[in-house]
């Protein structure tokens, strides 16, 4: 008698993914950082009740990536073929937005670095939407290609081969990556990009201030990184100065 209550056959295109994954980048780093949050969620009550914005903290990370990026641009380099690195022109950051299987469909919002917050959250919205729309199609042209290669030793063989294009994955998810997962801590250690921010929940914290412990808004953003492209000391650097803007989001509403 079987112990599972049930069997889920994976499809040619679920296949493909899975396979996908397994030959993202294994040499990673990650950093994880504590941040206070009381200044962005006082600005982001000011901005709700000012401006009717549906702005969210979400929105402010991907802002002071983008400004972070523009100061350590080298963080958004991708390895390309296993034979050069290249600096991509734009800071285009890939946001991933909830799907219906673990192929996650991803927003890429081009030049973050020169929009303000409502630009950003304006496209990301839209973007949003419009992915949703299309992940139907995205998964039916990834089975295609899944029964076009059946056999696993196949797929293992050629998806390294394309997985190995800066510019493949660039068009896919951006040069840099921001997600969000409602939990204490999010760690993700495979990489389509160089780097990849994840921002988890905001919620009042213990936290010493002026030597008293008092409860404070505050969240963990975690850092996962190439090893192969960046030391340990330039991420760092950038996670500090994404930590510097989120904690003073007035720099965030600046030109």
């Amino acid at each position: 008698m079987s112990t599972w209550e049930r069997i889920e056959r994976l499809s040619p295109g679920r296949r493909l993914i899975n396979d996908s994954f397994m030959c993202a980048t294994p040499a990673f780093g990650t950093g994880v950082f504590w941040v206070d949050m009381e200044e962005a969620s006082a600005f982001i009550r000011h901005m709700r009740e000012s401006q009717e914005s549906h702005l969210t903290y979400f929105h402010l990370l991907v802002r002071a990536c983008g400004l972070a990026l523009a100061r350590y641009p080298q963080v958004k380099a991708m390895i390309d073929r296993d034979r050069r690195i290249v600096h991509p022109a734009s800071i285009d950051i890939g946001v991933s937005v909830v799907g219906t299987t673990n192929f996650a469909p991803v927003v890429v919002l081009t030049g973050v670095n020169k929009k303000d917050l409502h630009t950003i959250e304006e496209e990301l919205r839209e973007g949003a939407k419009k992915a949703r729309l299309e992940e139907a199609a995205t998964l039916r042209k990834i089975n295609w290609i899944g029964r076009l290669l059946p056999f696993r030793w196949i797929r293992k063989m050629l998806i390294p081969i394309a997985y190995r294009f800066a510019r493949v994955r660039g068009g896919m998810v951006g040069s840099f990556q921001v997600t969000c997962i409602d939990e204490e801590i999010a760690i993700y250690n495979r990489l389509s990009t160089s780097t990849i921010m994840t921002l988890g929940q905001v919620r009042e914290r213990p936290a010493v201030i002026e030597g008293k412990i008092v409860p404070r808004m505050s969240a963990y953003i975690c850092l996962g990184f190439d090893h192969r492209v960046l030391d340990g000391i330039t991420p760092m650097k950038f996670a500090h100065e994404v930590i510097r803007l989120m904690e003073n989001p007035h720099l965030l509403a600046e030109d």
